[in-house]
């Protein structure tokens, strides 16, 4: 028969712990944050959002790629875009969002441009031969009022989308950072009250 043998273990509330054991404390919870998922799921929900009110056609169909440590980080997305003109009223609550509001206003300029009625389109599809995530992984094609490929939109657009994306990328990015803080930790005690052994690491009943 296995016996089970209760080991007294000393646990310390997080402000007892030495300096040392606190970063550790810090690291192992912004990690088990991380594995979640869920904190960089809202946050691509509301990036999801972002562009359907700029005139992304069927957001569900868009696609993000992100990378935030090592060779190649950054952010990117693929999906399908046509000119709408409430775009600049539907993200007028985006006031944070500098770059695409930006971005908006330069589609509304090329649209009126344009000699024809039918809207302008952008097409950001994935670099087959690029394994990274940042803006320049991806290939953005512009289409005039009339269908066709637009080397003079392309030119005046694809900087404009790939500025969206480190914007993306920055917001991203500062809520990483922050799950591994210490304002983040005092969140956590101040919800959950958890305990640790001396080295730091969480201890759970």
């Amino acid at each position: 028969m296995p016996q089970v043998i209760n080991n007294p273990v000393t646990v310390y509330k997080y402000n007892e712990l030495t300096p040392e054991a606190q970063d550790t404390a810090r690291m192992q919870r912004g990690d088990a944050m991380i594995m979640d998922h869920w904190w960089s799921e809202c946050h691509l929900d509301y990036f999801r959002e972002t562009l359907q009110a700029l005139g992304f056609v069927n957001p569900n169909a868009i696609e993000f790629s992100y990378q935030l440590l090592g060779q190649g980080y950054g952010l990117s997305f693929t999906g399908e875009y046509e000119y709408c003109a409430k775009a600049t009223k539907n993200l007028s609550g985006y006031t944070n969002n500098t770059e695409i509001l930006e971005l908006a206003a330069e589609l509304d300029r090329l649209q009126h441009e344009q000699p024809g009625d039918c809207p302008i389109s952008v097409s950001i599809t994935r670099n087959r031969l690029s394994r990274e995530s940042h803006e320049r992984s991806v290939c953005i094609t512009a289409y005039d009022s009339e269908g066709e490929e637009c080397d003079e939109l392309t030119e005046a657009l694809e900087d404009r989308f790939r500025y969206v994306m480190q914007e993306f990328y920055t917001i991203l990015e500062s809520e990483y950072q922050y799950l591994y803080s210490e304002e983040a930790m005092q969140e956590y005690i101040e919800n959950e009250s958890p305990v640790f052994t001396q080295d730091g690491s969480e201890f759970f009943q």
